[in-house]
């Protein structure tokens, strides 16, 4: 369990990435970033922790 929850971890971080900058059709790009450094920041610290 302890592989799954770190590989889930990191699967995430680098779809949110990828998914924001692959949606150039969506008209909220500003507001993209500013729910971007939020997202990963919470998302990451449990993951280390794990």
């Amino acid at each position: 369990m302890g592989i799954g929850k770190g590989v889930g971890c990191r699967v995430w971080g680098v779809r949110k990435t990828v998914k924001k900058p692959q949606t150039p059709q969506t008209p909220r790009t500003p507001q993209t970033p500013h729910t971007l450094p939020p997202h990963p920041t919470p998302y990451t610290l449990p993951c280390n922790n794990n």
